[in-house]
């Protein structure tokens, strides 16, 4: 049997939570540790799902089973993460958006780049069907020369999601 790839989540609200769940869904891949300043946090997700709960980042990234760090901390926080994790020889999957300004984004990039490892950044709407025909179009050049983009997406959020811890 072939073993499964260690995977950490930084960051235990909601959306550690749901990453969480999804990994629990992988037959290649497992949940090995969790991190959050607060170390209730980690430890309640960490125990859903029999993995190790860590407060402290550096011994959190010296896990021996951590191959890749999926980054579920706030907006502004994905570059600390991600630099450290990168440096320490660890695949990273961030949570859009990549960072808060471009600046931060491409040393994230260059970081994980210079460190060789895999970079990937959350956007599960990428997959829609919508999303795929508009990518499609501009690909095609059907909607013409491309010089600047705007969208306004309304998101409907419950109340819950903003009361995350």
């Amino acid at each position: 049997m072939q073993q499964k790839t260690g995977i950490g989540i930084v960051g235990c609200g909601l959306i550690g939570k749901v990453h969480a769940e999804a990994v629990s869904l992988l037959d290649s891949a497992s949940l090995v540790a969790t991190y959050s300043r607060n170390f209730q946090n980690a430890d309640a997700l960490a125990s859903a799902h029999q993995a190790r709960a860590y407060s402290d980042y550096e011994e959190f990234l010296k896990d021996p089973e951590l191959k890749i760090v999926c980054i579920c901390s706030p907006s502004g926080l994905h570059l600390e993460h991600g630099e450290a994790a990168a440096r320490a020889g660890k695949h990273v999957l961030v949570e859009k958006p990549i960072e808060i300004d471009l600046e931060r984004a491409d040393r994230l990039i260059n970081v994980c780049r210079e460190s060789g490892v895999k970079l990937g950044v959350i956007f599960q709407s990428r997959f829609l069907e919508s999303t795929r025909k508009i990518k499609l179009a501009m690909d095609e050049g059907l909607l013409g020369d491309r010089m600047v983009a705007d969208a306004y997406i309304k998101w409907y959020r419950a109340p819950e999601y903003y009361a995350g811890s």
